[in-house]
């Protein structure tokens, strides 16, 4: 297979699939609160090691109790979980322009190595290196 989607269209199939499989349409999903929608810009921006609930709940005007229970309900993700799976993205970013995978868990925020080594077999499952490796995997982030 050697061709890909624009973004957009991978989205909008990405949408289709959910709306087969739950057999839900998709214009029925819930409105996302713009307070989730400003945490998700936060957790985006912060590395990894600088994220708390504290800190994401005072750039949005939420408690930190009511935004855990508004972020899980709108996004189906924990705090935690939303913030790891961007800094594995942003961790594939940057080792794409070349950086080492030492600085590469550095500027993403992972405490070490094993802990970035961890994160990609989570998000991606397979380790960092087999990640971004273009002969088996071609990485697209649709946002």
């Amino acid at each position: 297979m050697t061709e890909t989607l624009p973004p957009a269209e991978i989205r909008a199939l990405a949408d289709r699939m959910v709306e087969t499989v739950t057999g839900r349409n998709m214009p029925g999903v819930e409105p996302v609160d713009p307070r989730v929608t400003a945490a998700c810009r936060v957790l985006d921006e912060l590395p990894l090691s600088e994220v708390t609930v504290d800190t994401v709940a005072g750039q949005v005007h939420l408690s930190p109790s009511r935004l855990r229970e508004l972020f899980k309900r709108q996004t189906g993700f924990t705090l935690g979980e939303y913030a790891r799976w961007r800094a594995v993205w942003r961790a594939a970013l940057y080792w794409k322009r070349g950086l080492t995978l030492t600085d590469v868990a550095v500027r993403a925020g992972f405490h070490d190595l094993a802990h970035a080594d961890r994160a990609f077999n989570e998000v991606f499952g397979m380790n960092p290196s087999t990640a971004i490796d273009p002969r088996y995997v071609t990485l697209i982030n649709c946002e």
